[in-house]
């Protein structure tokens, strides 16, 4: 159990290089998608039947929701107060959810769709990480993410 501020604010940071790695994946998969809308960049092959996607999002939510409540779990361990814990930990059920989501939908989601679901999904989770990780953690987070679903977007 974290006892000391210097635990709290490692804890507060281990949290947060784990939400800005889930970004940055989240925002590469959207840009990779985004990139020639005519003939999008699919992760999965055109052939793969619709209940092997199902599976794989389902099986995806799943290990989401096990891992948002993993994070939960270690915000609550190391003293992070409740409210901020269960914010952390379903910003990262939602993150994963969709990651998920569009691997598996891939050719089959609109990937305008996508990105606006990304962005959504970011303007909703900046107060909740924000009061998590502090200000400079989620604008660097922020704009690294912006930088590689530009990347992704122009170099796919």
């Amino acid at each position: 159990m974290a006892t000391t501020a210097r635990e709290i604010e490692s804890a507060k940071f281990k949290a947060g290089l784990l939400f800005g790695f889930f970004l940055l994946l989240l925002c590469v998969v959207a840009g990779l998608g985004s990139a020639h809308p005519a003939r999008p960049v699919t992760l999965l092959s055109e052939d793969v039947p619709f209940l092997v996607r199902l599976g794989i999002v389902l099986i995806g939510w799943g290990l989401s929701w096990w891992a948002g409540k993993s994070i939960f779990k270690f915000l609550l361990d190391n003293w992070i107060p409740v409210g901020e814990a269960t914010g952390g930990g379903l910003s990262f059920v939602f993150f994963m959810a969709l990651m998920f989501l569009l691997v598996a939908g891939s050719g089959e989601l609109h990937w305008a769709v996508a990105i606006l679901l990304v962005i959504l999904l970011v303007c909703f989770s900046i107060p909740v990480l924000w009061r998590l990780v502090g200000g400079g953690m989620m604008a660097f987070m922020l704009v690294l993410g912006l930088a590689a679903l530009v990347a992704a977007h122009f170099l796919a």
